[in-house]
């Protein structure tokens, strides 16, 4: 789901399955890094957390 914090950053919490969770931050969190880099650069969303 997206939120909005009272500065105005765009934060997404990504909801996965807990046998997913290692795929989804993936090794070194290389998946998840680059879904911080798309995230922000297309939709200018600062912060993705799985949770």
């Amino acid at each position: 789901s997206m939120m909005e914090k009272a500065n105005g950053e765009k934060m997404v919490v990504a909801v996965v399955e807990p046998k997913d969770k290692g795929i989804a931050i993936g090794k070194n969190g290389r998946n998840i890094e680059k879904t911080r880099q798309l995230a922000k650069r297309y939709f200018g969303i600062e912060h993705v957390i799985i949770a």
